[in-house]
């Protein structure tokens, strides 16, 4: 089942591009998580008009998670391209970083504010605009709350899985990791840097294990791509782990790493008016121009 959250309600697809609009009280995706009766009932709910769905403005399908967490250095090809860069900026550490990301999965959080649609184009402050990048990346939506989940019940706590673009300000991502901290969050938090969406896809519609075709284009230019089995840290894996330090709460966002092929390592940045396409199979695509203000 394909879930949208638009400017009129939930809508559930039907065939391509037609959508029914539910007639249920809630108008976003968030709301049915959070209130805890989970997506299976809306494959029943009722239904108003029908739409064409390139006639409707498409939200994120969760609007305002609790939490946003993304996973970094989860694909085997980005922890070989990031190498370089950390010989230069913790040259002492290279070795003991990467190890790091082996054993076990690296996350950070970042705030919802970051979430912008996935037609919506992206507004960036002229203090990040020197360095911008992108990152396709699977996503994970949870569906109710949990606190140190097994990995053998993992799926049980997603309720989909959709698409983002990790968009960071490598400059100011260079000068954090360069320092003692090495947290460089901010730098890829900024407001409307995690676009989502188009949809929200139901687990019954993949098989398990995940063998999914990643894409992002550019201007019509293939950048990246790849398939989910290359990722290090599966997506249980990192669900349980995170979950040992924070409670998910349900219509919590997942973004399970990006593969190799972003702008950083080629000197190939965003520049305004750019358009970036980000894919998966049975998912979509999201659309994103950039925007300097």
């Amino acid at each position: 089942m394909k879930l949208y959250t638009t400017s009129l309600g939930i809508a559930r697809q039907e065939a391509s591009n037609i959508v029914s609009v539910l007639d249920i009280r809630e108008k976003t995706l968030d709301e049915v998580l959070q209130g805890g009766g989970g997506l299976d009932r809306l494959a029943d709910a009722p239904s108003g008009a029908t739409y064409k769905l390139s006639d409707l403005e498409v939200f994120s399908p969760v609007v305002r998670p609790s939490k946003v967490f993304c996973i970094g250095a989860n694909y085997h090809g980005h922890i070989e391209e990031m190498r370089q860069v950390l010989e230069t900026l913790q040259p002492d550490r290279v070795e003991e970083l990467i190890a790091g990301t082996l054993k076990t999965p690296v996350f950070f959080g970042v705030p919802s504010s970051a979430i912008i649609g996935p037609f919506a184009d992206i507004p960036v402050p002229k203090f990040a605009a020197a360095q911008l990048d992108y990152e396709v990346e699977l996503a994970v939506v949870i569906a109710k709350d949990g606190r140190n989940i097994s990995k053998e019940q993992a799926w049980d706590y997603v309720a989909g899985l959709t698409m983002s673009n990790d968009i960071s300000a490598r400059d100011i991502q260079g000068e954090a990791m360069s320092g003692p901290q090495f947290e460089f969050a901010h730098a890829k938090g900024i407001d409307g840097f995690k676009p989502l969406g188009p949809c929200l896809v139901t687990l019954d519609e993949f098989s398990l294990p995940l063998d999914i075709q990643i894409e992002a284009k550019i201007n019509g230019e293939v950048r990246q791509a790849a398939s989910t089995t290359e990722q290090v840290h599966d997506i249980p894996t990192c669900i349980s782990y995170i979950s040992g330090f924070h409670t998910l709460k349900a219509g919590d966002v997942i973004l399970t790493g990006s593969p190799a092929g972003v702008g950083y390592f080629q000197g190939n940045f965003l520049k305004d008016g750019d358009l970036m396409e980000m894919s998966a199979q049975g998912i979509g695509t999201l659309r994103n121009k950039v925007k300097f203000s």
